[in-house]
Formats: C-alpha cells, sequence, structure tokens
C-alpha cells in the first residue's frame, strides 16, 4: 500500500513511552525529515533511539588541559582569557549581572 502512495511515514525504531520525549526527538530530526518529505517519494523512515554514551561526555577540566597543551599555554592563562571574553561579551550585551551571578556560583561550588 505504502508503494503506491507517494507519503512519508514518520516513527521510531524503538519507541518510548514519553510524549515530551518523542515530540523533542522529532523537533530535533525535523530539518532532515522535511528534506526527506519534500522529494515526495513512499518512505518509512525510523528515528534511531536518543540515547548518551560515554563518547557523548566531556570533562571540562580535561578538555581545558587539552586545549591548552595545544596552543601551548598554561591552563591559568587560557581560564583567564576565557573569562575576560565572557566578561567582554555580556557588558556590550548590558548583562554584567550574569558574569556576576557566574563568580558567585563559581565560588560556591569551589567551597
Amino acid at each position: 500500500m505504502l508503494a503506491n502512495l507517494r507519503i512519508t511515514v514518520v516513527s521510531w525504531r524503538r519507541p518510548f513511552n514519553d510524549p515530551v520525549a518523542e515530540w523533542g526527538h522529532l523537533l530535533a530530526y525535523m530539518p532532515q525529515l522535511k528534506r526527506r518529505i519534500e522529494r515526495r517519494q513512499p518512505r518509512v523512515l525510523l528515528l534511531p533511539p536518543p540515547q548518551l554514551s560515554r563518547g557523548n561526555e566531556v570533562n571540562p577540566r580535561e578538555a581545558l588541559g587539552r586545549y591548552a597543551a595545544q596552543q601551548g599555554r598554561a591552563v591559568g592563562e587560557v581560564l583567564e582569557e576565557a573569562r575576560c571574553a565572557v566578561r567582554d561579551y555580556l557588558d556590550l550585551s548590558e548583562r554584567a549581572d550574569l558574569y556576576v551571578w557566574l563568580e558567585r556560583v563559581q565560588q560556591q561550588v569551589v567551597e
């Protein structure tokens, strides 16, 4: 039946019982789905399961260390440069209050 219709059916390879997650998953794929639907060819598109793996995790301290090493610079130097860039951006955006808030949060985490 589908072969004779010029429609695209979208479903999940493995459904999950969370309507909010399903809608979010569908929205995340929408640009790619739109391109395929516009071809007007009969298709069944099965969305892969959303899942996080160890490959999707980044330790920010390790990433900062790797970046500093690649740049041939000290971690503290790179960190200070990043802080200045964030502060300058927020100042230009007239949101210096966010920088003050971030500094407070950082101090609480360190304590």
